[in-house]
């Protein structure tokens, strides 16, 4: 099993339906491939972890990469993990954004703490696992389905 976490920059704000448009499409796709994970939207910033096979992997990340829907593709880590984080979740999309955020305290302090991570030069794998690793639990807290 292996991960693969990048973050990218949109080349536009795309509006919530076209996001939640694209994270249906890549839903479909990924679960064909084998693939689980999370895709969170902040502004232009784009923040995904994807797990499965290497190959499945290897191959998507050669699309993302070419993805003219996005620039600045900068993986923070890619390796072997021992067993999937985002099982249950096959490929979702969480809308962090200003504009859609959701009403939480803990939501906004998740999106502080994200802010300042892509503030970084580089955001440390840990610091980012951490922050998307407590999105499953936050959410089921307040009964929110991603």
């Amino acid at each position: 099993m292996e991960a693969l976490i990048y973050i990218s920059r949109a080349q536009r704000l795309f509006t919530r339906e076209e996001l939640e448009e694209m994270g249906e499409g890549f839903s479909a796709r990924n679960q064909k491939r084998g693939l689980t994970g999370v895709l969170i939207t902040m502004g232009d910033h784009f923040l995904q972890v994807l797990e499965g096979e290497r190959a499945a992997i290897n191959e998507l990340a050669l699309k993302l990469a070419a993805d003219r829907r996005h620039f600045d593709f900068k993986e923070l880590f890619r390796g072997e993990i021992p067993d999937r984080n985002f099982a249950d979740w096959g490929m979702q999309v969480i809308l962090l954004d200003r504009r859609f955020l959701l009403p939480l305290p803990e939501v906004a302090q998740l999106r502080r703490e994200l802010d300042q991570e892509l503030q970084m030069a580089r955001p440390t794998r840990e610091a980012i696992v951490a922050l998307i690793l407590g999105l499953p639990t936050l959410l089921k807290q307040h009964e929110l389905k991603p």
